[in-house]
């Protein structure tokens, strides 16, 4: 989004437009750029119209095509700096388009790059050995450099056919409190500085030489071999995105030391296929190489970037599949065929078999909970609430997790009645909850109920039921009835969730 944001700012500074960029005066931007033998490109300068304004950089090379774009916002004195890596070692010719606030003629700056044949891209690391071809190293000045004008940020690019940065050991350290952000093989990582300083306090670390990112992505045959026999008994799983090996280590001079978990997520953002592919089956996985199976973890997708987004502990081998899972009872004539495919592919319903879902059967409270925690990513932190949820049954943290977040409150004060069948009144009730939570739809003030058989929803469940069916979350039945005493199917139970997340454009 914010790369579209970019691109809709140039088009409308650069066509001349007014509307809401119109100034009462000329702003204009000064600026000069400059590029070193290590193609670090420096460009500064400031706008007229003074502080915290927001500066836009498109830089083209001699072919028209884009090379870099960012945006940053100036300071105080109306001062900005933009400094990144270009991506390709060779001699050329470069453009760089700035604009920003109220700016109506884009500024135009040149600058060349001339490649230093002289020059090592890749100089010894400190031990004294030569790096492999595919690295690519970045000194502490060029760190340093990396930053952008507001320092929260570094920004390096990974030329193409490398895929490994090689880093100083101290990276953590010269970074402070900025984010590291890389662009290697396609895939682009946002790497918070504890983590770089938790690798420095790895045991044996005070020998390290240097930190090592790889992403290295597999061929098609290494994909399919991670992939074959994992498509059966009505599961077609396959690749819709790159499969990569993902690691981060400290290279000592013993060799290398590993992170088992991440202080803080590290942000991935991973590209999908064309426009064929169905974007709602996807998710990012991760291959367990003890139990040779692949392990969902989730995944946001941008359908306007193509990219999913997924917050990572560890490093491993990551994929972006495609999971289609089709059930021998629920056909695609079915009235909720689209909300259980959609759901079984983020790993929110499962079928009672490998082959039957049992649309038809009727769901318990528990069962209920542990989808809707499952669709929110609802996690508990405190022990058990209820009497009747013993620590450790598998319904336990759903529990939880829901009543931290105010979605259930029990049948009483000590009693959830997890085995009970849930009624759908009861179901409106925690879908409301769950809808106030996330805001997909806005709240519905009036409590005015239309259903034939209003007179019998429990006072306590109207406005819910309002709300639900004001927005489309949920609807009655045959002849407007909405039957609240009736016990909920999991085929409405899906339909209902798949509602509550298409809604909020997480589905």
């Amino acid at each position: 989004m914010r790369k579209i944001a970019i691109l809709i700012l140039l088009i409308m500074l650069s066509s001349g437009s007014t509307g809401v960029w119109a100034a009462s005066s000329t702003v204009t931007i000064t600026a000069t750029a400059k590029v070193d033998a290590n193609r670090q490109v420096i460009i500064e300068g400031a706008i007229s119209s003074g502080t915290k304004k927001q500066v836009t950089l498109r830089v083209m090379d001699a072919k028209g095509e884009l090379e870099h774009l960012d945006q940053a916002s100036s300071d105080e004195a109306g001062k900005f700096s933009f400094r990144y890596t270009l991506s390709k070692d060779v001699t050329a010719t470069y453009n760089a388009f700035i604009g920003g606030d109220g700016v109506t003629e884009l500024k135009l700056l040149t600058f060349t790059y001339t490649k230093n044949t002289n020059l090592n891209p890749n100089p010894p690391a400190g031990d004294g050995s030569s790096e492999a071809d595919n690295a690519f190293i970045i000194t502490e000045e060029q760190l340093k450099n990396a930053r952008n004008g507001m320092g929260s940020l570094a920004v390096i690019t990974v030329p193409d056919g490398k895929d490994e940065l090689i880093v100083p050991i101290n990276s953590g350290d010269l970074l402070g409190s900025a984010k590291l952000k890389i662009v290697i093989s396609g895939l682009t990582l946002t790497i918070d500085s504890a983590v770089l300083k938790q690798l420095q306090q790895l045991p044996k670390a005070d020998s390290g030489i240097n930190i090592s990112l790889k992403v290295k992505p597999l061929d098609e045959k290494e994909t399919s071999k991670l992939l074959v026999g994992h498509s059966s008994k009505g599961l077609n799983l396959q690749a819709a995105g790159p499969v990569a090996e993902l690691s981060l280590v400290v290279k000592t001079v013993d060799g290398e030391l590993n992170l088992n978990k991440f202080d803080k997520p590290i942000l991935v953002q991973l590209p999908y296929g064309t426009a064929s592919i169905d974007a709602s089956l996807l998710g990012v996985y991760y291959y367990n190489s003890n139990t040779k199976s692949w392990e969902y973890k989730g995944g946001k997708l941008s359908k306007s970037t193509k990219l999913i987004n997924v917050e990572l502990t560890q490093f491993s081998t990551y994929a972006v599949l495609s999971y289609l899972k089709s059930y021998s009872d629920v056909p695609a004539s079915h009235w909720a065929h689209e909300a259980i495919t959609k759901l079984s592919a983020k790993h929110v319903v499962k079928g009672v078999s490998d082959t039957t879902f049992s649309p038809g059967k009727a769901i318990t409270r528990a069962e209920f909970t542990a989808l809707l925690t499952r669709a929110l990513g609802l996690s508990a932190s405190k022990d058990a609430r209820f009497k009747d949820v013993p620590a450790g049954s598998w319904y336990s943290e759903a529990v939880n997790a829901a009543y931290e977040a105010g979605i259930v409150k029990g049948m009483s004060a000590e009693l959830f009645g997890p085995e009970k069948l849930i009624q759908r009144e009861e179901m409106a009730v925690m879908l409301a909850r769950a809808n106030d939570m996330i805001q997909a739809v806005e709240k519905v003030e009036t409590i005015e109920i239309e259903y034939s058989d209003s007179d019998e929803i429990a006072s306590w469940a109207i406005s819910s039921v309002q709300v639900l069916r004001k927005s489309g979350l949920m609807q009655g039945v045959l002849n407007n009835l909405f039957l609240p005493k009736k016990t909920a199917t999991r085929a409405e139970a899906a339909q209902a969730i798949s509602n509550l997340l298409n809604m909020s454009d997480s589905l």
